[in-house]
């Protein structure tokens, strides 16, 4: 049986993997990924809020303080009530309103859940009617990721802008690149992963019975379909 792999392994394959797939495209010049770049983001931040759950807490409350030092927007106070995870808690501070009234879980519900099942944007419709969604921009000849600084001076320009469309409209910019970066940064600051805790490994299938055969009868069923063995 496989092994799961340690939360400092599976944390350098996140990160590891979106910068190679980044940079590979500013080189070649090419456009694209928006999408695929903003959810593997925030597929940065679940795993880092899921080791949050396994460390003391005063070691993830570190983590959002370091978010906030470096993008205290993260944090701007919604007029109203977001969804927000069930199994494990997004970032927050306490100085601000409650965690389900804070930017970044719209950020983490609009691009994390509204993204990653028809791979276009899904904007949620507002108590008035209008709409507020997420525009994402992507890799370009200028935004490899070495050439990103994080004095507040130099901050990347566009990231959390909104604009107001003619129908009245809510749209606010991300750019994955520096949501990915805040994200790595701020683990890395506030020493997230030292204590080499993992996740809480998740577990398929979710109920008895779901695959309802055994691995003689699958094994069976792959050779009569024509699949080669390996290894």
């Amino acid at each position: 049986m496989s092994v799961n792999l340690s939360g400092k392994t599976l944390y350098t394959f996140i990160v590891e993997d979106f910068a190679t797939a980044w940079d590979s495209i500013v080189v070649s010049g090419k456009a694209g990924g928006n999408f695929m770049f903003a959810r593997h983001a925030m597929g940065l931040l679940e795993f880092l809020c899921r080791i949050g759950m396994r460390v003391p807490p005063m070691l993830f409350d570190r983590f959002c303080e370091c978010l906030e030092e470096i993008e205290p927007r993260y944090f701007t106070s919604l007029p109203g009530r977001v969804p927000v995870p069930r199994d494990f808690r997004l970032p927050s501070r306490p100085n601000r309103a409650g965690a389900d009234r804070q930017l970044l879980s719209a950020l983490f519900d609009l691009i994390r859940h509204g993204q990653a099942h028809q791979y276009q944007q899904i904007p949620v419709e507002l108590t008035d009617g209008h709409h507020f969604g997420i525009t994402l921009t992507g890799p370009a000849p200028d935004r490899s990721l070495h050439k990103i600084t994080y004095r507040s001076v130099e901050r990347p320009q566009g990231h959390l802008s909104f604009r107001v469309d003619p129908a009245d409209n809510v749209w606010l910019m991300v750019r994955p690149e520096v949501l990915f970066l805040d994200f790595r940064i701020a683990a890395d600051r506030s020493s997230l992963l030292s204590g080499g805790d993992d996740p809480e490994y998740l577990e398929r299938p979710h109920r008895s019975g779901d695959y309802h055969f055994d691995a003689e009868a699958l094994t069976a069923a792959l050779t009569v379909g024509g699949h080669s063995r390996f290894g």
